[in-house]
């Protein structure tokens, strides 16, 4: 850790390679760099299908693709740019006679919400609506920007996680383009790749 501290020290623009012969050596080196407030990135060491932003996208993608598919709607009713808490998605989940997305117009059942889950649940519905309505009018991967651009997901973002946000548009834009747009497909591309690189001085890789 000393080694790294005076390197950064010495030359702050300079770039760090700390290579581990396995991912469990991470467990002991990533703990000190984030108490001496050392800034690091691991280069193919996160798959990009594990990150939690990419789970809420490819979650937001399916529901968007397959209305009926009711645990892609409960995971984006739960994602950060929802967040129903569990008690209104028992409420949503537990009528099958319903897809989730006519639930959020059904009175009946929004009445059965929290108040700050009608809330919630509206604003989605109202954001999403606008999106299929245009199905059919614009390629999906036009619609999914839009609809992350509705949901006001790319204003909280990362630098880190806008680079994740384009790569998986990136992936579902070229299945679109080769006509393979589906679950799986897309599901097999990201078992492919890793979280893109960032811009820290620290890069952590196995060897």
């Amino acid at each position: 850790m000393g080694i790294v501290q005076s390197t950064l020290a010495e030359r702050p623009a300079s770039k760090i390679a700390i290579l581990v012969r396995s991912r469990t050596h991470l467990v002991e080196i990533t703990p000190l760099l984030k108490q001496h407030n050392i800034e690091f990135e691991s280069l193919k060491i996160t798959p990009l299908k594990d990150h939690l932003l990419t789970r809420d996208l490819f979650s937001l993608a399916r529901a968007l693709m397959h209305l009926g598919d009711k645990l892609a709607w409960l995971s984006v009713l739960r994602s950060p740019w929802c967040g129903l808490t569990l008690d209104d998605l028992l409420v949503l989940s537990a009528d099958d006679s319903q897809i989730i997305y006519a639930q959020l117009t059904n009175e009946k059942t929004l009445a059965k919400l929290s108040q700050d889950g009608q809330k919630r649940a509206q604003h989605l519905q109202a954001c999403l609506q606008a999106i299929l309505d245009n199905q059919g009018r614009f390629n999906f991967v036009e619609l999914l920007t839009f609809a992350i651009d509705q949901l006001g997901i790319s204003r909280s973002l990362s630098q880190a996680d806008t680079l994740i946000k384009d790569q998986f548009l990136s992936i579902v834009n070229t299945c679109e383009q080769q006509q393979s747009l589906d679950v799986e497909t897309i599901k097999a591309a990201l078992d492919e790749l890793y979280a893109p690189s960032e811009t820290a001085s620290v890069k952590l890789m196995t060897i």
